[in-house]
């Protein structure tokens, strides 16, 4: 089952193929995950199920990023457009711009669950499996902008197979891997939206 759930992601870094190299080399991973307080860590602590601490990485951009253009760039950056193209649920750009805007429609597996001036949480829900991804902007004192990218994976109380909880401890540290080829694919949208809106 969860071979299903995450086989897109892990296809989609592989088809990042050496671009990953580049992808990841810029972006930190947090070793103590998200701080006390965020969204992501009171999700964690209050779902049954979650095998791993949740898993973050950060990376900072040049300019004022606010969470919901994080999001939305996130969403139809280039290697998270791969990962959408293998989804059972078709999805469109106008679609994501929809969701990150706080739409309570689906998309694709996930929900928006909660948001604050800073943070966006969205939540999935899986046969025997559940899971949230989050997002969060921090202004920097210097002009910039650290995006901070964060999951958490688990397994409902009714899973009942031996390797639905199992894998989520195998996965993780692939996932980490992955999340920093997102993250750093996502600011490379936001520098292709940002030379478009200096062009317009």
């Amino acid at each position: 089952m969860f071979g299903k759930l995450f086989g897109a992601a892990a296809g989609s870094a592989a088809a990042a193929g050496i671009t990953a190299v580049y992808y990841s080399r810029h972006v930190t991973a947090p070793a103590a995950g998200p701080e006390a307080g965020t969204l992501l860590r009171k999700y964690a602590d209050s779902s049954a199920g979650i095998a791993v601490p949740p898993d973050t990485v950060s990376l900072t951009v040049p300019g004022n990023v606010d969470v919901e253009g994080f999001m939305r760039a996130f969403l139809v950056s280039k290697i998270f457009r791969m990962e959408r193209g293998v989804l059972p649920q078709a999805t469109t750009d106008e679609q994501a711009r929809a969701f990150a805007a706080g739409s309570p429609e689906p998309f694709a597996t996930w929900k928006n669950a909660e948001r604050t001036d800073s943070e966006i949480l969205t939540t999935w829900d899986g046969e025997g499996a559940h899971g949230a991804t989050w997002f969060r902007a921090v202004p920097q004192d210097n002009g910039t902008t650290r995006l901070d990218f964060g999951s958490a994976m688990g397994c409902s109380e009714e899973a009942d197979s031996w390797s639905d909880k199992f894998i989520v401890p195998l996965v993780m540290p692939m996932h980490v891997l992955y999340s920093k080829v997102l993250l750093q694919s996502t600011a490379d949208a936001l520098a292709l939206q940002a030379a478009s809106d200096a062009r317009a």
